[in-house]
């Protein structure tokens, strides 16, 4: 014979199932008296449900089961701490579009999860005439799983809710996916605008390095250093390091400044990696010093932003150095340097022109994948 279980006040509800299954196998589960005896036999000494029964309950009711059942249930059933707790998950429970389709590291999809979990809570709260949870929860969707339930007719109720959103079609995620990538494409496309936008204002500076530094250290440089002058340009090194932080650094420049916007000295662009610093009369093809471009053999070409920053500083400089000494008035202005003398049709310095004068090693490296990089290296 089955046991009849004890009871002392608490998990009243699973207490109620265990002892009326006992009343079944007895055969008193139509017996009034004897089910209230039973009850009265099984309570645990010295506790709360038998001081509540000693003191609280009256005696026509400690006779008949029919009369004790409600009053237990009143004193110690916790449905109404149930239906709150339900509620509170209804309530603050969300469910993100971008949960839709995505794993919960369990095996499963968290949009699955959150079907199951608000559908129990739903029978834990009970009975919803008015569809108050229906609408709490529908609150507490994102707005692309929600436009897809209300197309659906499926927002009546939470069962029809959780029931819809559990058996999402492979289509209608994907829907949702694309939908949620399309909106992060936009973000991000608002805020490198925003970013130009401010870049471009009148007496903004411009973010660059304060000092020669190593390629490893030159990302974070760009990025933290946005209200800083420049001094010197980064110089990369052509190896497998530098290359990287050299593609770093032009995806930089054109997030923050875009692709239509010439670099100056005030808004450098990165030099291509092994070649020489900008303002050196460097040649403009390969960037290295010791030659021009009209006797450049090498067989690639440096970006056209690049070029286009070399030449800006070059002037620069030059135009410093025409300019008379300020302590001085009367002190004569530089000219330009003179850098080659003759051409090659000028048998006096026709040696000159068949010197080699190109780098025996350029740059060789793999840089397809950065903007505005159609000519030579791939730069």
């Amino acid at each position: 014979m089955k046991d009849i279980p004890t009871f002392g006040g608490e998990h009243f509800r699973t207490w109620l199932k265990d002892f009326q299954n006992a009343m079944l196998v007895y055969d008193w589960d139509e017996n009034d008296k004897k089910q209230a005896k039973a009850f009265r036999l099984n309570l645990v000494e010295g506790s709360m449900a038998q001081q509540w029964y000693e003191q609280e309950v009256d005696e026509p009711s400690r006779a008949s089961w029919s009369l004790l059942l409600p009053l237990l249930k009143t004193k110690f059933d916790n449905a109404v701490e149930d239906r709150r707790s339900a509620f509170q998950v209804m309530s603050t429970t969300s469910l993100r579009d971008d949960d839709i389709g995505a794993p919960n590291g369990k095996g499963g999809m968290r949009h699955v999860d959150w079907a199951r979990s608000l559908s129990v809570a739903s029978q834990r709260a009970g009975e919803d005439r008015d569809g108050n949870y229906a609408f709490l929860v529908m609150n507490n969707i994102g707005p692309n799983v929600r436009s897809l339930l209300t197309a659906r007719a499926a927002t009546n109720s939470v069962g029809r809710i959780c029931n819809a959103v559990e058996t999402l079609t492979p289509t209608d995620i994907e829907t949702v996916k694309a939908a949620v990538k399309a909106e992060q494409d936009n973000r991000d496309m608002r805020s490198k605008l925003a970013l130009l936008e401010r870049s471009m204002q009148p007496g903004r500076p411009a973010p660059q390095p304060t000092q020669r530094e190593t390629s490893d250290s030159y990302s974070s440089s760009w990025i933290n250093n946005q209200n800083v002058a420049p001094t010197e340009d980064v110089i990369f090194q052509n190896n497998t390091e530098g290359v990287e932080a050299y593609k770093r650094a032009v995806r930089a420049y054109h997030e923050r400044y875009g692709d239509s916007t010439y670099p100056n000295p005030s808004r450098p662009y990165p030099l291509t990696p092994g070649s020489d610093p900008a303002g050196t009369n460097e040649c403009y093809k390969c960037g290295k010093a010791d030659h021009l471009r009209s006797q450049c053999q090498a067989p690639y070409t440096i970006p056209e932003n690049e070029q286009r920053y070399r030449g800006s500083v070059n002037k620069a400089k030059r135009s410093i150095q025409q300019r008379p000494d300020q302590r001085n008035s009367n002190t004569t202005p530089m000219a330009k340097p003179i850098r080659w003398l003759g051409t090659e049709d000028d048998p006096r310095f026709a040696h000159l022109a068949r010197l080699n004068h190109f780098p025996i090693s350029p740059p060789m490296s793999d840089y397809a994948d950065l903007p505005e990089n159609g000519e030579g290296p791939n730069y």
